[in-house]
């Protein structure tokens, strides 16, 4: 039996709680930065942005708070991937703005944290219109064009040109696969498969045989928290062998947030291929299907960040 109390206190949570949360340390990481000789341009246009998308979240909720209360349940275990989201990303932003006030590390791997995180919140965003755009009884499915937002196209981009920079012989494959999935007005399971032999198989396995982790100086001292193999695959893609010791806090914590996440996804594709599961419905499979993008984009980003500053 569904407990709508319950969800109605998570949701005043999410609305008054952690919404105006997260605005309130956008305006502080902003203030914090504005304050440093030379600080970051890029991290207060990115605090901006993370400002803006907690407001669109806040419009959300408040528009669509009764029909996701009395949603289905797998879309409320979908809402609530967003809320804890949400919840970690204020924790990691007190984590940052202190990291910033102690200018122990390069600011461009302050930049590369706060757009980490400010691209995460925008596709909680995304994954918040995905999941009340699929509800029956809401009047309009064109969300994403109601609040003209979506980072779908910028991690489809970022993704293809680390395909570009990486493994070449592989994008014409991605672009098959995104074209495919930009053309169907229904959602294929058959594409998150190929999808994952992109990533996982194929991008991810660049410069890192399996289990190569193991030699790492960071490995050995345990820098990044306890995972599986997955999970240390992906944080080796991010770091390779370089010395994480003048990392932010919050930088590892972005990077453990990824690799987790990363390994998450790569289970459920494990299973989708094994047909452990066949039953996704199409909004489920689209949330799979972006999130596998922006957080590989994420990766992305945060390695040609380490990359740079150890050249």
């Amino acid at each position: 039996m569904i407990d709508f109390k319950k969800r109605e206190k998570i949701i005043d949570e999410y609305q008054n709680g952690i919404i105006p949360s997260l605005i309130d340390q956008s305006i502080q990481i902003k203030v914090t930065n504005q304050s440093i000789i030379g600080g970051s341009k890029e991290i207060s246009e990115k605090m901006a942005d993370l400002s803006e998308t907690a407001k669109i979240k806040a419009e959300v909720l408040k528009d669509y708070r009764e029909n996701i209360i009395k949603s289905d349940e797998n879309v409320w275990t979908s809402f609530l991937t967003n809320y804890n989201r949400d919840r970690s990303l204020g924790i990691s932003l007190d984590q940052y703005n202190a990291d910033l006030k102690k200018i122990v590390s390069p600011l461009s791997f302050m930049a590369a944290s706060g757009s980490t995180m400010a691209d995460s919140s925008g596709n909680s965003r995304d994954g918040l219109f995905t999941i009340v755009a699929s509800l029956n009884d809401v009047p309009s499915k064109n969300i994403f064009e109601q609040y003209r937002k979506d980072n779908f196209p910028e991690n489809k981009n970022s993704v293809r040109n680390g395909l570009v920079n990486l493994c070449p012989n592989y994008l014409h494959e991605f672009d098959d696969l995104i074209r495919d999935w930009e053309s169907k007005n229904f959602r294929d399971m058959k594409l998150l498969i190929g999808l994952r032999s992109i990533i996982f198989d194929k991008l991810f396995s660049v410069g890192c045989k399996k289990g190569e982790y193991v030699i790492t100086e960071w490995y050995k001292n345990g820098i990044f928290k306890s995972g599986n193999k997955h999970y240390f695959n992906v944080i080796y893609f991010i770091v390779s062998d370089f010395e994480p010791s003048n990392f932010p806090i919050s930088l590892v914590q972005q990077i453990m947030e990824i690799a987790s996440n990363l390994s998450i996804i790569q289970g459920k594709l494990s299973d989708i291929g094994k047909l452990r599961v066949k039953n996704l419905v199409d909004f489920e499979i689209e949330l799979l299907f972006r999130e596998t993008l922006s957080y590989t984009a994420s990766a992305l980003k945060i390695r040609a960040t380490i990359i740079q500053n150890n050249i």
